[in-house]
């Protein structure tokens, strides 16, 4: 059996589940790195500076989120920077 596919929202490449981390977005609008927590969430490559700024400038986190809140992804890009 092969392992689950998903597609980054930075490069737009498919890899496997375990190359990639998830992204999700609570009830309240709390963005936090989950792979269990329910909600849209979106898939990013791991330790990837270039996917963490293409998914930014392409807005790839609005569309994973379905939503349009650039305060919201300004805040979300200096915490995602600062983990790293």
């Amino acid at each position: 059996m092969s392992a689950p596919i998903r597609t980054c929202v930075g490069c737009r490449s498919r890899r496997e589940q375990s190359t990639l981390s998830r992204y999700v977005r609570d009830d309240a609008g709390v963005v936090r790195a989950s792979r269990t927590d329910a909600g849209r969430g979106a898939w990013i490559c791991t330790n990837s500076s270039v996917c963490l700024d293409k998914a930014f400038s392409t807005r790839g986190f609005d569309r994973a989120f379905a939503s349009r809140s650039s305060n919201k992804n300004t805040n979300l890009r200096n915490r995602l920077t600062m983990a790293k």
